[in-house]
């Protein structure tokens, strides 16, 4: 071989040495930076870690504490689900569970897992579609359609809105000043579940507010409220044969039905024994047609209390009846007792033959009273005062869906597939602590909930992780 070639050669053994020290050197680099990066990502867990702990410890003892003692408190050793408290803007129940989440919290292809535990709180209302796919948390979700178009609401939003995603109605937080007429984007709802369509309104529950709305044009009216007993009503059935609404009057256990009160022979009776009032001399009933004075010329009375009722002075004047109660020209006064009831029949029903909501406003002395009198054939249950509710099915365990096939039927919270519910990363509470357990147990009236926590998790190198345990114990003494 000559010098010439030696050096081609020498040139080329050199070049592969420079190569492969060179490769070395940038995998060594890779691993540095990787790690370095690795050590960075763990570190920035932990801080958030340390945070967030105290967060959500906080939050858990609060809402352990919110238990109502009721039939509703159901465990097992790795989930809990109980009724919340009614303290407002709470869901109705609450579910605390573990879950696996991948790409979660180490979210690196290249760490020894990507699937680590948690613990989560859900607070939500049992309401299901039809199919009860509780894992894809549609759950939440509904619609129906009212005048060709479909309306949809949102539980978590607390909104509703039509088949064009236009708001309908929004959710104003802490200024819930309801006032008939009100323009349906100025109320306060709080988490809407079912809606009911009789074809002129749109009818739905405002679950955790206890009341049913109903949107006529732009405007929002009440048609029921706590007033009548409602308690986180959820779904609705509009039955148009009897022109009647079904509610699942959920936490009262019961089903309702709200409909037309047709009378064919009035009965027009004022009974009342409210009244606690010394030396009335007169009393007055005031009368109004759809809320507009109604004037009368003449009208029959008899009443429980009369003196003597020759002498009696009757007198109109507009829209007011005035009683006086009078012994020949003596003017004399009466004591109203409220342990009494008292009657005021009125015997000429010929007055109120159109087909309206007539009122008449009692007053006698300082207290007042509206009493309602109904027209017939008035079938339209939005008029609310010529209606009646009744309850058609009670003792039920939270029935949260109702339909009609022959008869009526309905459907009941089942907490035996609550374990379907997949846990939500943007609304549910979550810690964000991977956790190696979570026990609960009751004890006699006391239930305890034991989390072992990981201080900081490792995700490239899982052995370190079992030195790094924390636990942390809730427990709530149950009535």
């Amino acid at each position: 071989m000559d010098f010439k070639n030696k050096i081609v050669w020498f040139s080329l053994i050199e070049l592969i040495v420079w190569i492969t020290i060179s490769m070395v050197l940038m995998v060594s680099i890779w691993v540095f930076v990787s790690s370095w990066m690795q050590n960075i990502f763990l570190q920035q867990k932990s801080i958030e870690n340390a945070s967030a702990l105290n967060d959500f410890a906080s939050n858990i003892y609060e809402t352990i504490w919110s238990i109502s003692d009721s039939w509703s408190l159901f465990f097992t050793s790795s989930w809990v689900i109980f009724k919340r408290e009614n303290i407002f803007d709470n869901w109705g129940f609450t579910y605390i569970w573990e879950s696996n989440l991948d790409q979660y919290y180490c979210d690196d292809i290249n760490s020894e897992d990507t699937d680590t535990k948690h613990i989560f709180i859900k607070n939500f209302i049992p309401f299901f579609e039809i199919t009860e796919d509780l894992s894809t948390n549609s759950y939440l979700t509904w619609s129906v359609n009212h005048k060709w178009n479909n309306y949809i609401s949102y539980q978590k939003e607390h909104k509703i809105t039509d088949n064009l995603w236009n708001t309908i109605i929004w959710r104003w937080i802490f200024w819930d000043k309801f006032e008939e007429w009100m323009s349906a984007t100025w109320i306060y709802l709080n988490s809407p579940t079912w809606m009911a369509s009789d074809s002129e309104m749109l009818y739905f529950s405002d679950t955790l507010n206890n009341r049913i709305l109903y949107l006529s044009g732009t405007t929002i009216h009440k048609l029921l409220d706590e007033n009548d007993g409602l308690n986180e009503p959820t779904w609705l059935y509009y039955d148009i044969p009897t022109k009647s609404l079904y509610i699942s009057n959920s936490w009262n256990s019961e089903i309702i039905k709200f409909s037309s009160n047709i009378i064919a022979t009035p009965d027009i009776k004022l009974s009342f024994s409210w009244v606690t009032q010394n030396n009335v001399d007169k009393i007055f009933i005031k009368f109004y047609k759809n809320n507009l004075d109604f004037n009368i010329s003449s009208i029959d009375i008899n009443t429980d209390f009369n003196n003597d009722e020759a002498s009696d002075i009757k007198s109109y004047n507009n829209n007011v009846f005035t009683y006086t109660f009078m012994s020949w020209a003596t003017s004399e006064a009466k004591n109203f007792n409220s342990l009494t009831t008292y009657n005021i029949d009125l015997t000429n029903p010929g007055v109120f033959s159109e087909a309206w909501v007539y009122t008449m406003k009692l007053v006698i002395w300082t207290d007042e009273r509206e009493f309602y009198f109904f027209t017939q054939w008035d079938e339209k249950i939005y008029t609310k005062n010529d209606n009646k509710l009744e309850i058609v099915n009670s003792g039920l365990k939270y029935p949260n869906w109702i339909w009609w096939t022959s008869n009526l039927e309905y459907n009941t919270f089942d907490t035996s597939t609550i374990w379907n519910l997949q846990a939500d990363k943007d609304d549910d509470i979550i810690l964000k602590n991977p956790i190696e357990s979570l026990d609960i147990s009751k004890n006699w009236s006391l239930l305890n909930l034991i989390l072992k926590h990981y201080r900081n998790y490792n995700c490239f190198n899982l052995d370190e992780n079992k030195s790094k345990i924390n636990t942390f114990i809730s427990k709530k003494s149950l009535k």
